[in-house]
Protein backbone atom coordinates (compact mmCIF):
# COMPACT_ATOMS: atom_id res chain seq x y z
CA UNK A 1 0.00 0.00 0.00
CA UNK A 2 1.25 3.41 -0.94
CA UNK A 3 1.35 6.46 1.22
CA UNK A 4 -1.73 8.71 0.93
CA UNK A 5 -0.76 12.17 -0.24
CA UNK A 6 -2.42 15.03 1.62
CA UNK A 7 -3.33 17.44 -1.15
CA UNK A 8 -4.98 20.01 1.13
CA UNK A 9 -2.87 21.58 3.84
CA UNK A 10 -4.29 20.75 7.25
CA UNK A 11 -6.85 18.27 5.96
CA UNK A 12 -6.87 14.66 7.09
CA UNK A 13 -9.06 13.52 4.20
CA UNK A 14 -7.72 14.01 0.67
CA UNK A 15 -9.89 16.26 -1.45
CA UNK A 16 -11.53 18.07 1.48
CA UNK A 17 -10.88 21.50 2.90
CA UNK A 18 -9.10 21.75 6.24
CA UNK A 19 -11.37 22.09 9.27
CA UNK A 20 -10.96 23.80 12.62
CA UNK A 21 -11.66 22.40 16.06
CA UNK A 22 -15.45 22.52 15.51
CA UNK A 23 -15.32 20.94 12.06
CA UNK A 24 -15.82 24.24 10.24
CA UNK A 25 -13.89 25.60 7.29
CA UNK A 26 -11.31 28.16 8.50
CA UNK A 27 -13.09 30.98 6.67
CA UNK A 28 -16.47 30.15 8.23
CA UNK A 29 -15.85 32.41 11.22
CA UNK A 30 -15.12 35.34 8.90
CA UNK A 31 -18.25 34.64 6.87
CA UNK A 32 -20.48 34.41 9.94
CA UNK A 33 -18.85 37.56 11.34
CA UNK A 34 -19.49 39.45 8.11
CA UNK A 35 -23.11 38.26 8.02
CA UNK A 36 -23.61 39.35 11.63
CA UNK A 37 -22.08 42.76 10.80
CA UNK A 38 -24.44 43.20 7.83
CA UNK A 39 -27.49 42.33 9.93
CA UNK A 40 -26.39 44.53 12.83
CA UNK A 41 -25.68 47.45 10.49
CA UNK A 42 -29.12 47.01 8.93
CA UNK A 43 -30.71 47.24 12.36
CA UNK A 44 -28.74 50.35 13.36
CA UNK A 45 -28.54 52.36 10.13
CA UNK A 46 -31.37 54.88 9.67
CA UNK A 47 -33.26 54.58 6.37
CA UNK A 48 -32.85 58.27 5.50
CA UNK A 49 -29.07 57.86 5.36
CA UNK A 50 -29.43 55.30 2.60
CA UNK A 51 -32.24 56.96 0.64
CA UNK A 52 -30.51 60.36 0.50
CA UNK A 53 -27.02 59.06 -0.33
CA UNK A 54 -25.88 58.60 -3.93
CA UNK A 55 -25.85 55.05 -5.27
CA UNK A 56 -22.65 53.05 -4.95
CA UNK A 57 -23.74 50.35 -7.43
CA UNK A 58 -21.24 50.38 -10.30
CA UNK A 59 -23.65 48.51 -12.60
CA UNK A 60 -26.37 51.13 -12.01
CA UNK A 61 -23.90 53.99 -12.51
CA UNK A 62 -22.62 52.49 -15.77
CA UNK A 63 -25.94 51.41 -17.33
CA UNK A 64 -28.67 53.33 -15.52
CA UNK A 65 -30.41 49.99 -14.89
CA UNK A 66 -30.98 48.30 -11.55
CA UNK A 67 -28.74 45.33 -10.88
CA UNK A 68 -30.16 42.18 -9.23
CA UNK A 69 -28.98 43.49 -5.86
CA UNK A 70 -30.21 47.08 -6.15
CA UNK A 71 -32.52 47.83 -3.24
CA UNK A 72 -31.23 45.06 -0.96
CA UNK A 73 -29.67 47.49 1.53
CA UNK A 74 -32.91 49.45 1.85
CA UNK A 75 -34.87 46.20 2.04
CA UNK A 76 -32.62 44.88 4.83
CA UNK A 77 -32.98 48.11 6.81
CA UNK A 78 -36.78 48.09 6.37
CA UNK A 79 -36.91 44.42 7.41
CA UNK A 80 -34.84 45.15 10.52
CA UNK A 81 -37.32 47.96 11.31
CA UNK A 82 -40.21 45.49 10.76
CA UNK A 83 -41.50 47.56 7.81
CA UNK A 84 -42.17 44.56 5.57
CA UNK A 85 -44.25 46.37 2.93
CA UNK A 86 -41.43 48.87 2.39
CA UNK A 87 -38.89 46.05 2.41
CA UNK A 88 -40.77 44.22 -0.34
CA UNK A 89 -41.15 47.44 -2.33
CA UNK A 90 -37.37 47.97 -2.26
CA UNK A 91 -36.47 44.37 -3.13
CA UNK A 92 -38.72 41.31 -3.32
CA UNK A 93 -35.99 38.95 -2.09
CA UNK A 94 -34.72 41.22 0.72
CA UNK A 95 -36.86 40.03 3.63
CA UNK A 96 -36.52 36.30 2.85
CA UNK A 97 -32.75 36.67 2.41
CA UNK A 98 -32.54 38.64 5.68
CA UNK A 99 -34.43 35.82 7.44
CA UNK A 100 -32.12 33.13 6.03
CA UNK A 101 -28.98 35.09 6.97
CA UNK A 102 -30.32 35.81 10.47
CA UNK A 103 -31.10 32.12 10.92
CA UNK A 104 -27.58 31.21 9.82
CA UNK A 105 -25.98 33.66 12.26
CA UNK A 106 -28.23 32.69 15.18
CA UNK A 107 -27.78 28.95 14.58
CA UNK A 108 -24.01 29.12 14.09
CA UNK A 109 -23.06 28.21 17.70
CA UNK A 110 -25.37 25.18 17.56
CA UNK A 111 -24.03 24.16 14.14
CA UNK A 112 -20.45 24.56 15.33
CA UNK A 113 -20.97 22.47 18.46
CA UNK A 114 -23.04 19.72 16.89
CA UNK A 115 -21.06 19.72 13.63
CA UNK A 116 -24.38 19.63 11.79
CA UNK A 117 -25.67 22.15 9.31
CA UNK A 118 -29.11 23.58 10.00
CA UNK A 119 -29.84 23.83 6.28
CA UNK A 120 -30.24 20.81 4.02
CA UNK A 121 -27.31 19.68 1.93
CA UNK A 122 -27.02 17.57 -1.19
CA UNK A 123 -28.41 17.60 -4.73
CA UNK A 124 -31.97 18.64 -3.81
CA UNK A 125 -30.72 21.57 -1.75
CA UNK A 126 -28.45 22.61 -4.63
CA UNK A 127 -31.40 22.49 -7.03
CA UNK A 128 -33.44 24.58 -4.62
CA UNK A 129 -30.70 27.21 -4.42
CA UNK A 130 -30.35 27.18 -8.20
CA UNK A 131 -34.12 27.67 -8.59
CA UNK A 132 -34.11 30.63 -6.19
CA UNK A 133 -31.17 32.22 -8.03
CA UNK A 134 -32.94 31.70 -11.38
CA UNK A 135 -36.14 33.30 -10.02
CA UNK A 136 -34.08 36.17 -8.63
CA UNK A 137 -32.52 36.89 -12.03
CA UNK A 138 -35.82 36.54 -13.88
CA UNK A 139 -37.32 39.01 -11.41
CA UNK A 140 -34.33 41.36 -11.88
CA UNK A 141 -34.67 41.25 -15.67
CA UNK A 142 -38.40 41.96 -15.44
CA UNK A 143 -37.69 44.88 -13.10
CA UNK A 144 -34.97 46.25 -15.40
CA UNK A 145 -37.35 45.96 -18.37
CA UNK A 146 -39.92 48.06 -16.51
CA UNK A 147 -42.42 45.24 -16.02
CA UNK A 148 -42.07 45.47 -12.24
CA UNK A 149 -41.54 48.54 -10.05
CA UNK A 150 -37.96 49.32 -9.10
CA UNK A 151 -36.47 50.33 -5.80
Amino acid sequence: MGKVENTDAGSLVPGTAPRDLWGLHPNARWVYGALAAVLLTSAILPMHWVTTAPTVCLFHQATGLDCPGCGLTRSFIATADLQFADAFRHHAFGSPLFAVLATMVISWPWSARSRRCLFPEGPMANRGVQAVIALWFIWAIARAAGLLPGP
